[in-house]
């Protein structure tokens, strides 16, 4: 209301006394850092989008602006690595915008979901993800492409448990696969070191 209006003042009092009672608002510091750039406080600005990133960093209009004030300070390089980011989140994200459409039209299509589910490991939505592979797993237990993105991204995130769990479905599904048994003995040795 008072951004809109132009009451700079009041908009920052509104925001930092809405922090006070909830720190991790990433609203509420995108909107600080609104006011910060639209009254040259460049460096405030700056602050004030890397903190609503540190809590939010899927939110592109925070990446966008960021680049913008980089830019407006001087912060060329890192301005063009910012904004080269904002835009690879937007081709990112209106390609996960049309795989999920083929995903709902065929929800049955295994290379669809599989391509959905790293475009949104690629936007940072760990869960979306990992849920695409799951729903993969359970259409098709020993998908071995699959199998060995899930089982090296739980052990990357030390999630050894599900690693195994993840194997030992696969290995029910398809007791004679070599190559399951394979990453069930690379899962074992990785766990050894």
């Amino acid at each position: 209301m008072y951004l809109r209006a132009g009451r700079h003042e009041d908009a920052v009092k509104a925001f930092k006394k809405s922090l006070e009672l909830k720190p991790d608002q990433p609203a509420c510091h995108y909107d600080l850092g609104l006011v910060a750039m639209r009254t040259s406080d460049l460096a405030e600005a700056e602050k004030q989008f890397r903190k609503s990133l540190e809590l939010n960093p899927d939110d592109t209009r925070a990446i966008f602006n960021l680049g913008k004030v980089l830019r407006r300070s001087g912060q060329t390089a890192l301005a063009e690595k910012v904004l080269t980011e904002f835009n690879r989140r937007q081709d990112l994200q209106a390609q996960a915008k049309a795989l999920e459409a083929a995903v709902r039209a065929h929800p049955e299509d295994l290379n669809s979901l599989y391509m959905l589910g790293e475009t949104l490991l690629k936007l940072n939505k760990l869960d979306e993800g990992v849920g695409c592979y799951l729903k993969i797993l359970a259409i098709d237990p020993a998908h071995k492409k699959t199998l060995r993105t899930l089982v090296g991204m739980y052990l990357q995130l030390g999630y050894v448990h599900n690693a195994i769990e993840t194997i030992r479905k696969a290995e029910a599904a398809a007791p004679d696969d070599e190559e399951i048994k394979a990453m069930k003995r690379q899962l074992e040795e990785a766990i050894k070191k």
